[in-house]
């Protein structure tokens, strides 16, 4: 059976906001209020799954209420204010699709090819946002070139700078980049 330690390991405190912690301080969301929730409008499903791991009793209350309303995207800058996460070093992955992954598709009109997947940006902190996507590799080409171009203004080659630099409209030295890209 349940010794007195497996007993209390499974206490449960219920906070104002109706989350209920367990001893261990694991978030648990009452049915009642989660179907409140969702059905009010006030939170979505996605929403409470990437809150659930953050919250806790002492900010439960005040990062709800503030997470109420909000879209996804919303939610990931919310979360990042709240709970920073370092820069990423910038890397550059060869990927290679497996035949499988391009030749079938779950789409209509079976046999053509599957969309490549989208990119991504997801923000890290309030002062940074994390870029993910696939490009070709003439765009790899490009972009080392743009880098040799701008290697006087950029000597670390620091890929986030280059492409602000590439992208920012009142750079003098953009066209020069641009041209190497077209």
């Amino acid at each position: 059976m349940f010794g007195a330690e497996d007993h209390t390991a499974r206490e449960r405190t219920a906070s104002p906001s109706g989350v209920v912690f367990t001893r261990s301080g694991q978030a648990s969301f009452p049915s009642t209020w989660v179907l409140d929730e969702l059905a009010s409008g006030e939170l979505h499903l996605t929403g409470l799954f990437s809150l659930s791991g953050h919250l806790t009793e002492d900010n439960a209350e005040q990062l709800l209420a503030e997470a109420r309303g909000k879209s996804k995207r919303q939610l990931e800058e919310l979360l990042a204010r709240w709970f920073p996460r370092p820069d990423v070093p910038p890397t550059i992955t060869p990927v290679t699709l497996e035949p499988a992954q391009w030749e079938l598709s779950t789409w209509p009109g079976a046999g053509n090819p599957a969309p490549p997947p989208l990119g991504r940006v997801e923000p890290l902190s309030p002062e940074s946002v994390r870029v993910d996507f696939t490009a070709r590799a003439a765009f790899r080409d490009k972009l080392e070139q743009a880098s040799a171009l701008l290697s006087h203004t950029v000597p670390s080659g620091d890929l986030a700078t280059i492409l602000e630099l590439a992208l920012d409209p009142g750079r003098t030295d953009r066209e020069c980049v641009l041209q190497v890209a077209a």
